[in-house]
């Protein structure tokens, strides 16, 4: 298995989801001042993250490829979905309530959803509508224009 840290798998993602995943203003959890909000959007990002890192670990020749490698592309397009659909799209999308006690468990099920679904675009070798079948899997119906 190829293993690589934090930094080298920012190394691949674009310079806007890079500034995302490193925002200083995003409080750690605990620390003097966080509110409800720096709360939830950390939790947020540490899911994208956690998300970016399976893709990159679980899939060896993600990293053993070029990057522009069609799977890395693939990779890459996966991890700006999350990212982008967790932090800016889920409470709307969704329907998530951050006081209700079983958004994490919605997050969580929409996490496997991707997982399994990037996982039969991997076995299927079906690269070629990945980005329309992402954007039907996580665009809700009454949100496309």
């Amino acid at each position: 298995m190829v293993y690589c840290t934090d930094s080298d798998m920012l190394v691949y993602l674009p310079k806007n989801v890079r500034d995302v995943l490193l925002a200083e203003d995003v409080l750690e959890e605990g620390q003097e001042g966080e509110t409800e909000y720096d709360r939830i959007v950390s939790e947020k990002i540490q899911l994208a993250t956690d998300y970016v890192t399976f893709v990159l670990l679980m899939r060896k020749d993600y990293l053993t490829e070029v990057p522009n490698d069609i799977k890395m592309t693939t990779a890459m397009l996966s991890a700006l979905y999350v990212i982008e659909y967790y932090i800016h799209l889920a409470p709307e999308s969704m329907g998530i309530d951050y006081n209700t006690p079983n958004y994490k468990s919605v997050i969580s099920n929409k996490i496997n959803e991707m997982k399994n679904h990037i996982d039969r675009v991997y076995i299927d070798n079906n690269f070629a509508d990945i980005e329309k079948s992402y954007f039907e899997l996580f665009v809700p119906k009454d949100k496309e224009e």
